[in-house]
């Protein structure tokens, strides 16, 4: 299904929304999760997907460190690490994993390797820099900001960062499982009934400043363009939108690295989600 924006007015009876189904390998709990696709090269410091071998390389003495982001072809959780690792001029390159065809959309890709690479706890995405293997979404954009000292510096900027990454991932969590539900579009008018509401406590926190951790910009800011970009694509007439939180966008937009890297040929806007998601499951 496609990422056309939805209609907020239609209202219909809707039952509360239902769990992922278990172990799928599309939804965010599973092993997996969704993941992101960039394709080329171009501006930005990251390397085509395709030229990259099933597992990552040992780097040859005196070579430029390149780091390893390993995901789903799909943007999901690695598009803000994506982001991130363009913003700071990061070199790396991608391991981009693809599920076999409809209906079954074997994810051996991914299962094949998931136990060879050394990683903790094996999942997508991961982050591998050299001795440094991580998966979890949020630790990654995390360590990626503590090398660029990007995870604010005050006391107050660390809690309000902290705060708002965990805020926004239960507004991204439920959105991913809506989206997945068979029952999509007899949940959809509860989301979109919710959904003023947990935009418009965003827009109180942002207030009057550029970046939601305060002057500065911080990781969550990466984090909070990905989320409020994904309920833009979703309601695209949506008011809350419209007013510090969209120009929070155009702001994040304007940035020169990020809008180098958003006219490249890496960039992936879309498919949000995996192959077995209700909407924004393929490229447009």
């Amino acid at each position: 299904m496609g990422c056309r924006g939805l209609d907020p007015d239609r209202r219909v009876a809707a039952p509360a929304l239902a769990p992922w189904p278990v172990g799928h390998p599309g939804t965010l709990p599973a092993p997996g999760h969704e993941g992101g696709e960039g394709k080329g090269e171009g501006a930005g410091g990251g390397l085509a997907p395709s030229s990259l071998p099933s597992v990552p390389p040992e780097p040859e003495l005196g070579a430029t460190m390149v780091v390893t982001l390993g995901y789903w072809d799909i943007r999901g959780l690695a598009h803000a690490i994506r982001l991130l690792l363009e913003y700071t001029e990061t070199p790396y390159q991608e391991r981009q994993y693809r599920p076999g065809p409809a209906p079954d959309f074997d994810p051996s890709d991914w299962t094949n390797e998931k136990e060879k690479l050394g990683l903790d706890f094996p999942n997508l995405p991961y982050l591998i820099d050299g001795p440094t293997k991580l998966t979890q979404s949020n630790a990654i954009l995390r360590y990626i900001a503590r090398k660029h000292n990007m995870g604010g510096e005050t006391e107050e900027e660390m809690l309000r960062a902290d705060m708002l990454e965990n805020q926004l991932m239960d507004l991204r969590m439920s959105f991913a499982q809506l989206c997945y539900n068979p029952d999509f579009e007899k949940l959809k008018p509860a989301y979109l009934e919710k959904l003023p509401g947990k935009l418009r406590d965003l827009s109180r926190f942002l207030g009057s400043r550029p970046w939601f951790a305060g002057e500065k910009l911080t990781f969550v800011d990466f984090l909070a363009y990905d989320v409020l970009d994904q309920q833009r694509m979703f309601v695209p007439e949506c008011p809350e939108l419209q007013g510090n939180l969209g120009r929070f966008l155009q702001r994040f937009e304007a940035l020169e690295k990020i809008s180098a890297y958003m006219r490249s040929g890496r960039f992936m806007k879309t498919p949000i989600f995996w192959r077995t998601a209700q909407w924004c499951n393929t490229k447009e």
